[in-house]
């Protein structure tokens, strides 16, 4: 329990067609106000996620009965003000009427509400266009299950026309790069590696994970049958279409490098662990000697070592994914590289079990490299940055043990100690690439079957969340003098209303961040809240990994250690600024980019500001 790694990893690559949307309903419905105000609900299931997805439209509509039942209610007695959720149930509720065959009108009013419920304009212009596409194509000719309907290319090509190119051009590579990938293969290992452990220990899902399983039928029904059709009008888009974007973040990058008079300053990265075989002349010592990794397991108690272990099997893996990391990246980004045609190839030729293995050898190995690739992100062009780790281990999906009060109070414990250790090595800033939310404890109690039903697994991860999120606010809020760091989230959703920690904290020592892109416009998969103070680069961030290659990731992950860097920069030049005067400075400096809201970094307009203070 507690630190989900903010990584970027396969699910990127299906995130432009798991889009969802909102709803409208009664004036008298109940108000909801945090996901916690909405009812939990449990499916019993048995099987393997491929059956699931590949039973015929009666079984399917069948097994989603309930379902519906449960989402129709919510739509029409709860006020859900949280856009994030109204989509994904209103995605939940696309797919049974795709999936029936005869609700292609329900069908398209539902695509039309999801964009309502769209934050960003390039998602109110692609969401479920492939979908939307689909539809009306099989109004126009009818097409037997199972096959892409013959008109599909062309209104999908007529959708794709109008679309303005710097708006959506970047969305619609990433389509392009689902679309080559999509095989039932890919989709139902991928899912699968989600909720198949949770199928097998509880035989039952979840709400938010059956609508999970409900958006995946939409790739199966469409985006996999018409991947072809997809792949070839993106293509002739992309090709018609494409303009590099600029790059705004090398006109504003700082290098300390030649200045003098520059003070040590302690930042700590308080993640997955890293190398510091890296980090040479940049590791903070005591009295000569390297100040050792503070390391905790999976249950909170205390371990050793600079980085994650590694069994056997993963570390003989571990070059071979660096290749395989680059090309998702790239997949991810819509990048069409060697790396990226590589491991698009490899996937294509895996067998579903080979497939669920691969992902399953690529989450851990994901959140192994995860730690060093920030620390090399904060710690560039600073040769005042002194690195010390705080190193946690990032819970697993496939898990069954259940959390306890005692789990609890071992991660309260630990929160404290590791705040009062960052204080005793006189740290100044803190990056915290992590994040947790009540859903996860959820999720836990189902895995390990504890709970009478799901509403009594929400009071319990209730209880158990709530443990987490006081201890953690409390060991932020006992270091006034040190800077922490934190990241929106990569969910595409309001932090606030899904009560993520600690990006929904509002302390006087904590900066949230959230990702641009190279051009500094927002990423589709950035989190919003009325909290995020600035944004930063996010997309493609080149930076070491363990054992020294470099690669190009992409997430908030990578946003919140541009920010460190920036702020350790500010401390070397001047010691004596505060954590409110260093994030006032960040935020001052700060420009808008497509909309006032979005305040994007500026390190050096921010040295320039502080260089003309008395």
């Amino acid at each position: 329990m507690g630190f989900r790694s903010s990584r970027q990893s396969s699910a990127m690559l299906m995130a432009g067609l798991l889009l969802c949307a909102g709803f409208a309903g009664a004036q008298d419905r109940k108000a909801v106000h945090s996901i916690d105000d909405l009812p939990s609900h449990s499916y019993p299931l048995s099987g393997s996620v491929a059956d699931l997805l590949g039973t015929d439209a009666t079984a399917f509509e069948a097994m989603g009965q309930p379902m519906r039942a449960d989402i129709d209610a919510i739509l029409s007695h709860f006020d859900v003000t949280d856009n994030a959720t109204s989509r994904r149930l209103l995605q939940a509720q696309l797919a049974l009427q795709i999936a029936s065959g005869r609700e292609d009108s329900a069908a398209l009013a539902t695509i039309e509400e999801i964009r309502k419920h769209e934050d960003k304009e390039a998602a109110r212009l692609v969401s479920n266009l492939a979908p939307q596409s689909f539809v009306e194509a099989r109004l126009q000719q009818p097409s037997a299950p199972g096959t892409c309907p013959a008109r599909f290319q062309a209104v999908y090509a007529s959708h794709l026309a109008r679309l303005p190119w710097d708006v959506a051009g970047q969305a619609m590579k990433g389509q392009k790069a689902f679309a080559q990938l999509a095989t039932r293969n890919f989709v139902t290992s991928y899912v699968g590696s989600e909720l198949q452990p949770t199928l097998d220990s509880a035989h039952a899902l979840s709400n938010g994970a059956a609508w999970q399983l409900l958006a995946a039928r939409v790739q199966m029904d469409v985006v996999v049958v018409c991947s072809a059709q997809m792949v070839a009008a993106l293509s002739q888009y992309v090709h018609e279409h494409e303009v590099q974007q600029p790059d705004i973040w090398a006109a504003r990058s700082v290098d300390l490098a030649s200045r003098t008079g520059l003070t040590p300053v302690g930042v700590a990265i308080w993640d997955s662990g890293f190398d510091p075989s890296l980090f040479p002349h940049q590791m903070l010592e005591v009295d000569g000697q390297r100040v050792a990794t503070l390391a905790y397991d999976a249950q909170s108690r205390r371990t050793t070592g600079d980085l994650l272990p590694l069994s056997a099997e993963e570390a003989q893996a571990y070059p071979a994914l660096l290749v395989d990391e680059q090309g998702i990246s790239d997949l991810q980004s819509g990048i069409d590289s060697a790396a990226a045609g590589a491991v698009r190839k490899r996937l294509a030729g895996m067998s579903r079990e080979q497939s669920g293995a691969f992902f399953r050898l690529y989450g851990t190995l994901s959140d192994y490299m995860h730690g060093t690739h920030v620390a090399g992100i904060a710690a560039a062009d600073n040769p005042a940055v002194r690195l010390v780790s705080a190193r946690v281990t990032y819970d697993s999906v496939t898990s069954t043990e259940a959390p306890t009060d005692e789990s609890l109070q071992r991660l309260a414990d630990s929160y404290a100690a590791t705040v009062a250790w960052f204080r005793n090595q006189h740290v100044r800033v803190v990056n915290m690439s992590w994040w947790d939310v009540p859903a996860h404890y959820e999720a836990q109690l189902e895995r390990a079957r504890v709970g009478k039903d799901a509403e009594d697994r929400k009071r319990l991860a209730r209880h158990y969340f709530d443990i987490e999120r006081d201890a953690l606010r409390a060991a932020l809020a006992s270091a006034p003098d040190i800077l922490f760091v934190t990241i929106a989230g990569n969910n595409n959703s309001d932090n606030a209303f899904e009560e993520t920690i600690p990006s929904s904290f509002r302390l006087p020592n904590l900066v949230v961040v959230g990702a641009v892109d190279q051009a500094g416009d927002q990423t589709s998969f950035t989190s919003t809240g009325k909290n995020i103070a600035v944004y930063a680069d996010g997309f493609q961030v080149e930076s070491l990994v363990p054992g020294g290659t470099r690669v190009r990731m992409s997430g908030t992950s990578m946003a919140a250690p541009e920010v460190t860097n920036l702020a350790a920069k500010l401390l070397a030049i001047r010691p004596s600024l505060t954590p409110e005067q260093t994030i006032d400075l960040i935020v001052r400096s700060a420009d808008a980019g497509t909309s006032p809201a979005i305040l994007r970094i500026n390190p050096k307009k921010a040295v320039a500001m502080l260089d003309a203070r008395p």
